[in-house]
């Protein structure tokens, strides 16, 4: 039992950050009394089911002006951390403890093993200790400050004092109304990192297709960035269309989802010089037939599509092609419009924009600014990164701040 308990540190939340919270605070001061709650009967849920069940751990992206790039939200605050914990220091942390690693091209890191479990065993065995206890099926209810410690009501009707607290709970909306109710301003959640859908069978006969390089353009907002794109049964995914939505995240979520997004499928940055190279294959291929005739490096299913969609049918060759219908191919090549009417809710939105406001916290401890002895780390905070393992990065660089700073060894 831990009722009436009193302990040096309480951790609410055994999830990435909560975790690596203890088992850095521990190992810098292991005099120190721990008890972590977690609401579920198992810890580290989303880590188990991260990267597919792989755990994409971290990024190879180790230069921490470009690290903190990939944060729509707590770019500024996190870069002076990850000068100290960032993800080569991640890597070590991993590797010092018997975890062997590998980064993947496109620089996302794994663990050798390919099994999440792989680390969510390294977190359990290092957030254990002597003096530190956990709790499994209890959430808290209630966190009130009495004169000298913080009090702790729980779901299991206990009691418990503190004289620090670790908040890791992530896109909890029950442990933001608490922090509400203390004086923290919470920022309104929303999703981030999600597909976007297209109402109707536009995609059917293309569905499948990727385009690796794409300029995407969200109409009304002044945002545009090139990469990577998918066609999917619903609408359009991959990397680019991911990142749109992050960096984009309030303002989609504003527009309630239904905007128009158009896409250049060339390189050419102006329409003019696109208009003149259809010219000239035009003057090139004049008894080619347009229809299958493919000069864009564009998956041939949706060259035959952009073909349809401007009004030429399949006997049509380059001589035949009329100046309106080669405007109209400009214009679907160079700024095809696609009209969005929702968002996916698949597996790619597993990401929250929101939570604490990052200017009530002092960052170089993780401490809220409003309450003494109270620590903050991972999703819980209005911070979120693109994918690429950039999310648990924050957990990891967030959590051993405030290890630090809560043990008592990081200095104002």
């Amino acid at each position: 039992m831990i009722n009436n308990q009193t302990f040096d540190i309480v951790v609410i939340g055994g999830g990435a950050a909560g975790l690596f919270f203890s088992a850095n605070v521990t190992a810098i001061n292991p005099s120190l009394k721990v008890l972590i709650l977690e609401k579920s009967s198992t810890p580290l849920n989303k880590v188990r089911v991260s990267g597919g069940g792989r755990c994409n751990v971290t990024n190879s992206c180790e230069n921490p002006k470009e690290l903190s790039s990939f944060y729509p939200r707590g770019s500024k605050e996190l870069l002076p951390l990850f000068h100290s914990f960032g993800s080569s220091e991640c890597k070590k942390w991993f590797e010092e403890r018997g975890v062997k690693l590998k980064a993947e091209p496109d620089g996302r890191v794994f663990p050798e093993s390919n099994k999440s479990e792989t680390i969510v065993d390294c977190l359990l065995q290092h957030s254990e200790s002597p003096n530190t206890s956990t709790v499994y099926n209890t959430s808290v209810t209630s966190i009130k400050r009495t004169e000298s410690k913080w009090s702790i009501s729980t779901s299991n009707k206990q009691e418990i004092f503190s004289n620090k607290i670790f908040i890791a709970t992530g896109s909890s909306s029950h442990m933001w109304e608490i922090l509400s109710s203390l004086g923290h301003e919470i920022i309104p959640p929303v999703p981030s990192l999600f597909s976007f859908k297209i109402d109707n069978d536009y995609t059917d006969d293309i569905t499948g297709i990727s385009i690796q390089d794409a300029e995407v353009k969200i109409s009304g907002l002044n945002k545009s960035l090139r990469g990577p794109v998918l066609f999917t049964h619903e609408g359009i995914s991959g990397p680019a269309i991911l990142k749109l939505s992050a960096l984009c995240a309030r303002e989609l979520h504003h527009l309630e989802y239904h905007f128009s997004l158009s896409l250049n499928l060339t390189s050419f940055k102006n329409a003019e010089l696109l208009f003149s190279e259809l010219n000239s294959i035009a003057e090139d291929n004049p008894l080619k037939y347009i229809y299958g005739d493919n000069h864009f490096n564009i998956p041939r299913r949706l060259w035959n599509k952009i073909i349809s969609l401007s009004g030429i049918n399949q006997i049509e060759k380059w001589r035949d092609l009329s100046k309106k219908k080669k405007r109209d191919l400009t214009d679907n090549l160079f700024s095809l419009t696609l009209r969005i009417t929702g968002k996916s809710t698949n597996k790619d939105e597993f990401v929250t924009c929101g939570g604490i406001n990052r200017k009530e916290i002092n960052w170089k401890r993780m401490e809220s600014k409003i309450l003494d002895g109270i620590y903050f780390g991972g999703e819980v905070i209005d911070v979120d990164a693109l994918t690429g393992g950039f999310n648990f990065q924050a957990a990891w660089t967030t959590a051993y701040t405030a290890a630090k700073a809560a043990s008592g060894t990081l200095e104002l």
